[in-house]
Formats: structure tokens, C-alpha cells, sequence
């Protein structure tokens, strides 16, 4: 689930400078890049992002100086992801909590391999060493190449990640939990995903989109569930946005219009309220 901006000002050159957006951290080294218009003079600048929000588009033409460029742009909505928040375990200690997410999952996945749906688990990494020990444990020591499971962080082995990648696009992939960080994100897009399942928010709403864009890449139904609690987005946490605090404490609107509206964006007229997300979903009693 991406939204494509493309901001463009028009000149006759054939040169064409491509700018990538990623991250607020990122996004800061660009506002150096304001002085380039006027030492290229006549030179054709293209701005890419797949996760622009509305707001930050606004801005972007002040940004990176560029005067009256034209405007392009593609809805995120993803038709076939279904979107849910489930609220976490009440509870003060924090390994019951996620334990409560992982264990029912990697059961699920050692009951019945073949049928578990192939998924994405995001989840920090302290507790992702947690259910990697709870699935050797359910599975025993198994090798990446006859594992049903994998887990990706941004300091595993190349050779494990690529054996993740290269099953995952396999037309029936051995591998269907993957337990991962954010380097799952964008160019991970491997075909065969049907859900992914936050074990926490992440900081934004830009992020949330990229990572639950790897779902359904085929089209298919898919499902993105969203765990949370008020700890996970108390507003004095480093880096939190308020749309993704917004989007977990709103109990009273439809998801995707809340998704949708960040990027500037409305939700369809002929959106399937009983396919949409759990909030429409319980208004028209057909809850998945």
C-alpha cells in the first residue's frame, strides 16, 4: 500500500535529477538541496516519494525550490488489505504482553504448517529473540533451507535473507511466518504475502503504509492487523507522529478513511464496507 507523488518542474534539458523520499531523518539532508534550481539553471527536476503526506507535500515545492511544478499523483488505497486494531493484553509486564501475540501464532503455525497464512510479524527486536526461541522450541533446530519460518533484522546473514526472499517467491512457499524489523519495508515485495501483524504501532503513518504494502501484492485478499496500547503511542515518545497516535486512539472511524486522509485522499464511493476494516465491519455486523 503506497502512495506515488511526483512533483515536477518543467524545463528544456536533458538532464533530470531524481530525488527518493524515506523518513523524516532522511527527508532533513534534502532541505540543503534548495540551492540547486538556481545553480542548474534550466534543468528539469523530478521528486519522487511513495510516502508523502499531505501536509508534507505542501511543502515540498518551497523544500527543494521549485516554482509552480506540476503535480502527479496515485491513491494508496489498497482495495483487497483489510485493516484491524486489536487492543493488547492488559498487563504491566511487557514479555506477557507480546508473548500473548507470538505464542498464539507460532501454535497456529506448528499446528498446521500448509494452511497458516503466509505472514509478516513485525515486532522490536528483543521480543522477536523471544518467539525465535519459542518456535525452536515448538520445531526444534531446524536450517533456513527446511524451516517453515524465518527471522529478518538488519544484521542477519545475507544468505539467510536471501533464502527468505527466494522462497517467498515460490509459486507455494515452504516459509509462511516471517518474524522481522523494519527491513521489511519497501522493495521487500515478495508475492505470496497475505497478512502482516504490527505487534506494535510504528512511528508513523508513512511507515505503517510502506509495511503493509507488502501484503497482496497479487491482488489478493490480504489482511493487515495493528496491535496496540496507549503505552505503544504516548505522545512523548521519540519520533511518534500524531496521525498514527490518531489512528490507533480513534475508535469511532472507518480506518481506511483515516489511512487515506493523511495522503490527502478520500475513501472510495463504492468501498465494500464488510471487506474495508474491522471499525466498518462491526457497524454492518459481518466482522472478520
Amino acid at each position: 500500500m503506497e502512495a506515488y507523488s511526483y512533483t515536477i518542474s518543467h524545463a528544456s534539458c536533458l538532464t533530470i535529477i531524481l530525488l527518493f523520499f524515506r523518513g523524516a531523518q532522511f527527508r532533513t539532508a534534502f532541505k540543503k538541496l534548495k540551492t540547486l534550481p538556481a545553480v542548474f539553471e534550466g534543468v528539469p527536476f523530478i521528486a519522487l516519494s511513495g510516502t508523502l503526506t499531505a501536509s508534507q507535500l505542501k511543502t515540498l515545492p518551497s523544500t527543494l525550490g521549485l516554482l509552480n511544478p506540476a503535480l502527479v499523483q496515485e491513491t494508496p488505497n489498497r482495495e483487497n488489505i483489510y485493516l484491524s486494531k486489536v487492543s493488547k493484553l492488559p498487563s504491566s509486564d511487557m514479555c506477557e504482553i507480546y508473548e500473548s501475540i507470538f505464542k498464539e501464532e507460532c501454535e497456529l503455525l506448528h499446528r498446521d504448517p500448509k494452511s497458516y497464512p503466509i505472514t509478516l510479524m513485525f515486532m522490536p527486536l528483543f521480543y522477536m529473540s523471544h518467539a525465535a526461541a519459542y518456535l525452536t522450541h515448538l520445531f526444534g533446530q531446524r536450517d533456513i533451507h527446511n524451516s517453515c519460518y524465518s527471522v529478518l533484522f538488519s544484521r542477519q546473514e545475507k544468505a539467510v535473507i536471501k533464502a527468505t526472499v527466494d522462497d517467498l517467491h515460490q509459486a507455494e512457499p515452504r516459509i509462511r511466518l516471517v518474524l522481522t524489523s523494519s527491513v521489511a519495508g519497501m522493495g521487500f515485495d515478495p508475492p505470496s504475502i497475505v497478512r502482516v501483524i504490527h505487534t506494535k504501532p510504528p512511528r508513523s503513518l508513512s511507515h505503517y503504509l510502506q509495511e503493509i504494502g507488502r501484503a497482496g501484492r497479487r491482488g489478493q485478499p490480504s489482511n493487515a492487523i495493528l496491535y496496540y496500547n496507549k503505552k505503544d503511542v504516548a505522545k512523548n515518545l521519540p519520533g511518534i507522529q500524531d496521525d498514527i497516535v490518531q489512528y490507533c486512539g480513534n475508535d469511532d472511524t472507518c480506518l481506511r478513511q483515516m489511512l487515506l486522509n493523511t495522503f490527502g485522499f478520500s475513501i472510495p464511493d463504492n468501498n465494500n464496507k464488510d471487506k474495508c476494516c474491522s471499525y466498518c465491519s462491526k457497524q454492518t455486523g459481518q466482522e472478520c
